[in-house]
């Protein structure tokens, strides 16, 4: 929104090209799940720029952090970004590679020359922002999962052992005797028999016709299988509490529309936190530098006001 609709027609237009939606659902799944995201922002030209041109996020694995808490905070944060594989690769390739050539002539020179060197890139900070999700004296960010990573590798554990369970119950072993203690079986009939079962185990209308001194017997965990619904629905529990959701919101369960209400509340509430947090990162990281490459300003008559010289 601005005042002047020519402006807000622009910054609408800039914002829709470079799909900063999509942009903030992606970081919005990044803070989340890794704990941080580190957005990137191209200009349209780097010697005249007059707009974003388009976002990415970088892989927080090869992003490098320093930061000082003891200055301003636009220029506390540096970042180094190392080169993955990919990125080397069509730097060596050159622009007359067939197949990585177009993506080559693409790619900003700088990117191209700290890949080719194999060496970490420095980032300009006006085009690169952290998003960090934790503590604020720590570097780097912390994902909402590792509070309840310890009780998903249990859950995945429990759920291993019953697979076992499982497995031999539908492959169980299977154990012929063959012969009797007033007849037993020689070697030569041990080896004819095993050969008749393993030309007709996999055929579906098998018949084996032996004399009457074969036993047979499938040995496995029937009725084995572990009562861990019980402990499913416990470890469930403790995730959600972990997570701050409400399971009732989840599986919909028979609650009063009282409770829901004040369930939602909270939820929402817990949101527009995170939403007004993403919206001064688009204010400070996204709408400014472009607004300030074009001088545009607070209006001289609001500047005069008196919110503004209590401001000032």
């Amino acid at each position: 929104e601005h005042e002047d609709p020519a402006v807000a027609e622009f910054l609408e237009t800039m914002a829709q090209e470079c799909h900063l939606f999509e942009l903030l659902l992606q970081i919005a799944l990044e803070y989340n799940l890794i704990g941080e995201a580190f957005p990137f922002g191209f200009f349209n030209s780097t010697e005249n720029p007059a707009c974003w041109s388009t976002f990415m996020l970088l892989d927080p694995d090869r992003v490098d952090v320093t930061s000082c808490n003891y200055i301003d905070s636009d220029r506390q944060v540096r970042f180094l970004l190392r080169p993955d594989p990919l990125l080397v690769k069509i730097a060596v390739a050159g622009p007359n590679d067939p197949l990585l050539g177009d993506i080559f002539r693409a790619l900003p020179g700088d990117f191209l020359a700290y890949a080719k060197a194999n060496q970490p890139m420095p980032l300009n900070t006006l085009q690169t922002s952290m998003i960090k999700r934790g503590n604020y004296f720590a570097l780097r960010g912390e994902s909402i999962l590792e509070r309840v990573f310890p009780l998903l590798m249990y859950k995945e554990r429990l759920r291993a052992a019953q697979y076992v369970i499982a497995d031999r119950i539908t492959a169980p072993t299977e154990i012929f005797k063959v012969g009797s203690e007033e007849n037993p079986a020689d070697e030569a009939e041990l080896q004819a028999f095993a050969d008749v079962v393993r030309s007709t185990y996999l055929d579906p209308q098998k018949l084996i016709i032996w004399h009457h001194a074969l036993q047979y017997e499938a040995v496995g965990p029937q009725g084995k299988l572990l009562p861990l619904w019980q402990e499913f629905e416990s470890i469930d529990n403790e995730v959600c509490a972990g997570l701050l959701i409400n399971k009732g919101l989840i599986y919909g369960d028979s609650s009063t529309f009282a409770s829901d209400v004040v369930r939602y509340d909270i939820l929402i509430n817990r949101y527009l936190i995170f939403r007004k947090k993403l919206e001064r990162w688009l204010l400070n990281n996204v709408i400014a530098p472009i607004l300030k490459i074009h001088e545009i300003y607070i209006p001289e008559s609001r500047m005069k006001s008196t919110t503004y010289q209590q401001t000032c």
